[in-house]
């Protein structure tokens, strides 16, 4: 049971810590330039934390589609980086930066939602002791 509880406190705070990188980026954009150096630095924070709600999930015994949405959101943090560092060669690429962020932000939403929802159903499905 505790698997599947860390499983979502990391859920909950993945998604927090996406606000903070996208709000790092709009700093950065509409403030000040050394916010560039935030949000570059930022990402090393969470950047493994779908791993390891992975790994909870695993033991947990969480479904296994949030188990296969949870690799996606890895693999969507592996393509920020390549985004990210293409613009020199790619800058038309580079531009889908923000809009995997997007989809990173969606899936995280969805994945704290369902995983909530996962517990809650188990809870109301326990015997009562």
């Amino acid at each position: 049971m505790f698997s599947r509880y860390a499983f979502v406190v990391l859920a909950a705070l993945f998604v927090i810590c996406v606000l903070v990188q996208i709000f790092l980026a709009g700093m950065a954009i509409f403030s000040h330039a050394v916010y560039w150096s935030w949000h570059r630095a930022f990402i090393h924070f969470f950047e493994l934390i779908p791993l390891l709600m992975l790994l909870f999930g695993w033991i947990g015994r969480v479904p296994v589609r949030l188990r296969w949405q949870t690799l996606g959101l890895f693999g969507m943090i592996l393509l920020q980086y390549l985004t990210a560092n293409i613009r020199g060669l790619l800058p038309a690429a580079a531009a889908v930066h923000p809009v995997t962020a997007v989809f990173i932000a969606g899936l995280g939403f969805s994945l704290l939602s369902r995983s909530w929802k996962f517990i809650r159903t188990q809870q109301a499905a326990a015997p009562a002791a």
